[in-house]
């Protein structure tokens, strides 16, 4: 068989069988060539538009959760950019990087899966690249707007990019538990609500005492939270907080897989649903309710649009950082902030008078925090 006459190829131009829009804005196109189908969910914009060049979530989302499936390594390439955006909002490497791996593993598949088929077909042996079976739609969109084979050979392998995402999984940690303290305050607030409204400085200080209390080390001062945690996450803290609290095997959670560069993870049946159920619950219960920080309101409003057609899911804190509620509920209160802080307003963590108060001993120091990874 000579290269160009393979059949369930898709080497010429496909023709429009159907097209049908819906009332969500996605439209949804079947192609066909030769009794070979296959369908385009599209939104407003190209995917290098919505997902590599720059991120829009909503479009992003909407057609990651169509129930409608696009064609092949569409969702995946959707669903390592959205990974990318939630490991490095602020940035574009990460997201660039995933989606360049995406797009190669799915070439990667196509390639190895006609190779394979030819070779039954005919038992022979080619010294050259085979047509794969991918349509028109994935080079058109996918992968060629991202640079074709030059970005591909400049993206680091799996491994590579594991290695790369280092500091952020060690940043994840305290970032996760900074999120599940604010979460435990406003469950907390429902009761006692005496306690001061949310503050990012008082909410960093209380997850200090609460990392102490647990494993005797000091998580990073305040400045240090906020200036290298909290702001570079800061878009995407709902949906990585989230991903945090789902668990996608016995010892992993779905955050445990992104912060690997596993994003097809997310892909899992039940799994992506679950993920924007929680993200838009904490965006609008937790996030939304700091209003000392007015851009966290601004980013709970932007989740709460891009995901409008989303049911909020409820959901507990991690037990870790739960159990430690009185701890957060202490220094949110005048007395308990008074009790653990000296003349200067700095934090006095070894205060015996903040921690009698709780009937607990003051903590001991065991060294600093080592290495923690999601």
């Amino acid at each position: 068989m000579v290269p160009g006459k393979q059949s369930t190829q898709f080497n010429a131009t496909s023709e429009i069988a159907a097209s049908q829009q819906g009332a969500d804005g996605l439209k949804v196109t079947t192609y066909s060539k030769n009794k070979h189908c296959y369908d385009v969910v599209s939104s407003a914009d190209s995917f290098a538009n919505i997902a590599y060049n720059r991120f829009d979530l909503s479009q992003v989302c909407r057609i990651l959760l169509h129930k409608n499936p696009s064609f092949s390594g569409h969702k995946d390439a959707l669903a390592a950019a959205l990974c990318g955006w939630m490991l490095g909002s602020t940035e574009r490497v990460a997201r660039r990087r995933l989606i360049a791996l995406s797009v190669g593993k799915t070439l990667a598949r196509a390639e190895r899966s006609s190779t394979k088929r030819e070779a039954k077909r005919s038992g022979a042996k080619y010294d050259y690249p085979l047509t794969t079976n991918l349509p028109p739609a994935f080079f058109n969109e996918l992968y060629y707007p991202i640079g074709g084979l030059r970005t591909l050979v400049k993206t680091p392998a799996y491994y590579g990019l594991f290695h790369e995402l280092a500091i952020q999984r060690d940043r994840l940690y305290d970032t996760i538990n900074l999120a599940a303290t604010d979460h435990c305050h406003q469950l907390s607030i429902a009761t006692h609500p005496d306690l001061d409204n949310l503050s990012i400085d008082r909410s960093c200080e209380a997850y200090l005492l609460v990392e102490l209390n647990i494993s005797g080390s000091l998580a990073p001062d305040v400045a240090n939270l906020k200036a290298h945690y909290l702001n570079f996450f800061e878009q995407s803290i709902p949906f990585l907080y989230a991903a945090s609290t789902i668990m996608i095997s016995d010892k992993q959670s779905l955050l445990g897989a992104v912060a690997t560069a596993k994003w097809a993870a997310i892909l899992r049946p039940g799994i992506l649903s679950e993920l924007v159920g929680r993200t838009l619950f904490y965006a609008q219960n937790v996030y939304a309710k700091n209003d000392k920080a007015k851009e966290r309101v601004i980013i709970a409003r932007i989740i709460s649009d891009a995901l409008r057609d989303i049911e909020p899911i409820a959901f507990d804190p991690p037990e870790r950082v739960k159990a430690c509620s009185r701890i957060i509920e202490h220094i949110y209160t005048e007395a308990g902030y008074n009790a653990c802080h000296d003349d200067k307003q700095k934090l006095f963590w070894n205060s015996p008078a903040f921690w009698s108060a709780l009937n607990l001993p003051v903590p001991v120091y065991k060294g600093r925090p080592r290495s923690r990874i999601v």
